[in-house]
């Protein structure tokens, strides 16, 4: 039991969370279903680039110490969750590996 609660607090760190959705991410680039791996890129992205212009352009809006006020900190977390709630999907589809093409053998013939 202990283990499951060290686990669950090691993942519930937004650092361990990104790091482990960027290797899954890559993973899925290279050997899983690319098309996942650039609709998670795509989002994760405009979710940065949606906090890094949310502190530009409202200057008005403080960053404070507080974090339930703090708009800096929503952004960071709703990155962190479209992560976490997209790694599952990435590493399912590198463990399943890219479909291979069947090689046609010389009984049967070609079909294109």
């Amino acid at each position: 039991m202990r283990l499951v609660e060290r686990l669950a607090d090691l993942l519930s760190r937004p650092d361990v969370t990104r790091r482990l959705g960027l290797i899954a991410l890559g993973l899925a680039a290279v050997w899983g279903t690319r098309v996942h791996a650039l609709y998670a890129g795509c989002l994760v992205l405009c979710l940065i680039l949606a906090g890094a212009s949310t502190s530009i352009v409202f200057p008005e809006i403080g960053v404070t110490a507080d974090e339930a006020v703090n708009p800096i900190v929503r952004l960071t977390v709703a990155t962190v969750l479209a992560i976490s709630c997209l790694t599952p999907l990435l590493l399912a589809g590198t463990w399943a590996g890219r479909p291979q093409v069947a090689e046609a053998s010389a009984d049967e013939p070609a079909v294109p």
